[in-house]
This record gives structure tokens, sequence and C-alpha cells, in this order.
């Protein structure tokens, strides 16, 4: 149902990336959010990328595209 819409991008928020080490709600939907766009092939894009950490976890999970704050 979800690939009958026209969306070629999923976006994980900058308030589910800011919170990926110290929440773990934050953990399971920022992978969630992952794993849906690499089994749908979408491109996922995460927002707000400001630490070395984030985008360290982000990459070890294969998330496509990251925008920093900076």
């Amino acid at each position: 149902m979800l690939q009958q819409f026209p969306i070629d991008v999923l976006k994980i928020d900058q308030s589910f990336v800011r919170q990926i080490s110290g929440d773990p709600n934050d953990t399971a939907i920022v992978r969630a959010i992952i794993d849906m766009g690499t089994n749908l092939k979408q491109r996922v894009i995460a927002e707000g990328i400001e630490t070395r950490e984030q985008l360290v976890f982000l990459q070890a999970r294969h998330c496509s595209e990251g925008q920093s704050l900076s």
C-alpha cells in the first residue's frame, strides 16, 4: 500500500537523531525507518546530524544520506 504513494524519500526527523544514543525508543524508531526505507528501496535522509557518534551510528546502519545542522 505504501508503494502506491508517490514517495521516494523517507526523512528521519532531527528530534529522533538527537536522541539516538540516549533514548532506546528513538534508537528503535531510527532503525525501523532505515530498515523500512531500505526494504522499500527508498532514499533515507537523517536530518540534524550534530555529532560524530550520530554519524557513525547512521552509517553503520546504512542510512543513505544525512543533513547536518552546521
